[in-house]
């Protein structure tokens, strides 16, 4: 790569004129009716990284509509190259381009028909085939400030890391193609601009109301590149260097500053206010089940799996109340057998059951909500034809998952497992696996009536092998198995040769995504598991590498004047929800994250456990409750009015770092959130009941706080500080190196130890001989 300097000069969002310098030395130009004095070195800063430092100074005159970057021109460019920026872009987003207003959704495809690539809205992205081809993001739209290549040509990669901000500004990074790729240009810029065109909701071709500022004399700015550069064999090994850098360290030059996190409630605390809050506002008693959200359209009110239907049951059956497990118990009679299609794959949605909303209603995107008669209405997932039988698979996999890990805990406890709930099950499981062995892989939407794939492609059900391999040891069905297997093996060379996963949600057509990365971990860990063929570990410590590209590694500064800035929320282990939907959110949509603990006990990787912590923690301080009510911030048609606040309970799925989300008259909504109730809580559930609020490595007495509460080991002895104004049950997970040994599966929260920590108190805990 040949590095340069770039003066730009703008009209309003236009780049009018480029002044390019050599780099390596200093420069006084005079550019924009001022002088500059910029000075450029380049330095080795250890093994296989060199720091380009940049600092640049007005020394006279007033530059008008200016900013100063670095190039980086790529020679022998190829559209093979894996373009990347964590969050932001994958594989260049060189796929094929549905533009459609939200809900965007994919066009059919049969397996083996048509072009393989995914269909995606309209987000940036390079061009697929030759002419003009550029896309732009700031460093706040990425979730690690970075950007690099990966050649499959030379096995060669690279990764450029900067600063999230400069002087409270964010910097631009371009890609910018020639028309035949022959070759490339990277551009790193400040302040970065939205240049012609921004992106909202679905569309990327909005005009553009941002402007570059004048420089007055005296003005100077300094910002480094850190870029490192290796041979690197394979995907697999570009993510892994990443997962390594993505956090800066003290010797790094870039950084990525954390801040503490805001006072939240310890996790028994969250678990005791988001169940309160299902049973006061979530339960339909007509029909007897938890609804998804507060029933203000169709999509709150039940979707099998993805957005908590039977996932949110599972925390609540391990731990609730015994109202809350009688419940959780009744939703399996709701689902079995009237929410099964004759295919055996469950329906989409449902609506129309009987169950008041205190919220109103409210549309959502103009999609139509069929009138239900006295029993409800099922639906298909397609929210413009909602009565057509489309099925994002994902439901029907993560719902089988989830069901089946409840009939073991029913098992353990002694209950009584209705023949009509094991009969549905396996049905689900011969759907999955009639799929398999007709197409060869499961798509991403089938047809719920018949299992025949509408749309091809993704990994939608990313987490169908862990939930045949759950099938196979339930049923004593080898052939689920093998299946389970096979479809591990088709998921791994995919994300090996692609370099992203997709498909996890139902409205963001096949873009890249988050929630699929981490449904592949879980799935990939059960097969280390129950095959004990260790291959599967080290797949998915890819696995785990690749979903970090999407989880802040940084804390964004949220403005001040808004309600996250107000609040001191923090960003970082929150997460892209996909390259569509331009937000942060708090948990993974819908897993607690248990399998990277079980991961990081097989293999010691603690680059695992620190992502795992990051997301648990991040988690609680979103969460609405009567001692800190989190006002709303804006509001879409229908809903309440911005002078309003989140009930206790409720948490809503955005973390705006972007301007994505705004508009023309009601601003870009950077550290707001709306007033809304979703996924999130039963993320919060799952978390609270799965994942340890403390683990502790007896051998070396390390230890890893997952909970809202402080830990440290004094004397041999446990030291706990609960920091609520509440008490604290805080779970301990204490184990040895030769326990740590031992593969527990996806139930190991039933063996946590149980320490009350009194309210704003310290507790000392010892284990016993």
């Amino acid at each position: 790569m040949t590095p340069t300097i770039q003066l730009s000069r703008h009209e309003g969002s236009r780049r009018v004129e480029i002044l390019t310098l050599s780099a390596g030395h200093e420069s006084r130009p005079r550019f924009a009716n001022a002088h500059w004095r910029i000075l450029h070195t380049e330095v080795p800063a250890g093994a296989n990284c060199t720091r380009h430092q940049l600092r640049t100074e007005v020394t006279s005159g007033r530059a008008q509509a200016a900013s100063i970057g670095l190039a980086l021109t790529c020679e022998n460019w190829s559209e093979d190259i894996f373009v990347f920026v964590p969050g932001a872009v994958y594989a260049g987003n060189r796929f094929i381009v549905r533009p459609q207003p939200y809900p965007p959704m994919p066009l059919p495809r049969r397996p083996g028909e048509g072009d393989p690539r995914p269909q995606i809205s309209d987000i940036e992205r390079l061009t697929l085939g030759p002419g003009a081809s550029r896309f732009e993001v700031l460093s706040r739209d990425t979730a690690t400030p970075c950007f690099g290549c990966w050649n499959p040509h030379t096995r060669r990669a690279w990764l450029a890391f900067v600063s999230p901000e400069v002087l409270g500004l964010p910097l631009g990074i371009e890609l910018e193609e020639k028309a035949d790729r022959s070759t490339a240009e990277w551009r790193l810029s400040w302040p970065g601009l939205r240049h012609d065109r921004m992106y909202r909701m679905c569309v990327r071709d909005n005009p553009s109301d941002w402007a570059a500022p004048d420089w007055p004399a005296g003005r100077a700015v300094e910002f480094t590149v850190e870029l490192h550069a290796w041979e690197c064999p394979d995907l697999a090994a570009f993510y892994d260097r990443f997962f390594t850098l993505r956090e800066a360290t003290p010797e790094s030059a870039w950084h990525s500053p954390r801040r503490p996190l805001p006072p939240a409630p310890p996790l028994s605390e969250v678990f005791r206010i988001i169940e309160d809050k299902y049973n006061r506002e979530n339960w339909v008693e007509p029909r007897g089940y938890y609804s998804v959200g507060l029933r203000q359209n169709a999509f709150q009110n039940w979707q099998m799996g993805w957005v908590g239907g039977m996932l949110a049951t599972l925390p609540l059956l391990a731990q609730g109340t015994p109202e809350s497990r009688a419940r959780a118990r009744r939703n399996f009679d709701f689902v079995f057998p009237k929410g099964q299609a004759a295919s055996g794959y469950f329906y989409a949605m449902g609506t129309g059951f009987g169950g008041a909303t205190p919220y109103g209603t409210w549309p959502q995107a103009d999609v139509p909500d069929p009138v239900a008669g006295p029993e409800g209405v099922w639906l298909g997932d397609h929210p413009l034809r909602p009565t057509e039988p489309w099925h994002l698979v994902r439901k029907s996999a993560d719902g089988l998952y989830a069901m089946l890990r409840q009939i073991r805990l029913m098992e353990g406890a002694r209950e009584t497992i209705p023949a009509a709930w094991a009969d549905g099950l396996r049905r689900c499981a011969d759907a999955l696996a009639r799929t398999w062995r007709k197409e060869g892989e499961w798509g991403q939407f089938v047809n719920q009536d018949t299992g025949e794939i509408i749309v091809a492609g993704s990994f939608s059900a990313a987490l169908a092998p862990g939930a045949l391999l759950l099938a196979a040891e339930f049923f004593n069905a080898p052939s689920y198995r093998e299946i389970a297997v096979a479809g591990g093996e088709f998921f791994w060379k995919k994300l090996l040769a692609e370099g992203f996963t997709n498909g996890g949600p139902a409205e963001a057509v096949q873009c890249p995504d988050s929630e699929s990365a981490f449904l592949l971990i879980e799935s990939f860990v059960l097969l280390a598991e129950h095959t004990s063929d260790p291959a599967w570990w080290q797949r998915a410590v890819t696995a785990v590498a690749h979903a970090s590209s999407w989880v802040f590694s940084f804390d964004y500064n949220f403005p001040a004047e808004s309600t996250f800035g107000q609040l001191g929320f923090t960003s970082a282990g929150t997460m892209w929800a996909s390259q569509q939907n331009k937000c942060g959110v708090p948990g993974i949509c819908t897993l607690s994250g248990h399998g990277l603990l079980r991961l990081y006990r097989a293999t010691g990787d603690a680059r695992v456990l620190q992502l795992l912590r990051d997301i648990a923690r991040s988690l609680p301080q979103y969460l609405s409750t009567a001692e800190r009510p989190i006002p709303v911030g804006f509001s879409y048609s229908g809903q309440p009015p911005v002078d309003v606040v989140q009930p206790p309970g409720w948490i809503c799925e955005r973390v705006n770092t972007t301007d994505w989300n705004g508009d023309a008259t009601r601003g870009d909504r950077i550290g707001e959130l709306f007033h809304y109730s979703c996924w999130c809580e039963a993320a919060a559930l799952l978390t609270a009941a799965e994942l340890p609020g403390v683990y502790w490595e007896i051998d070396t007495d390390r230890v890893w706080v997952f909970d809202q509460i402080e830990a440290r080991i004094e004397c041999g002895a446990l030291v706990l500080t609960n920091l609520w104004n509440r008490p604290a049950t805080v779970t301990v997970l204490a184990e040895s190196a030769a326990e740590r040994a031992r593969p527990l599966g996806p139930n190991l929260h039933t063996g946590y130890r149980r320490v009350t920590v009194p309210a704003s108190a310290q507790l000392e805990f010892t284990l016993l001989p």
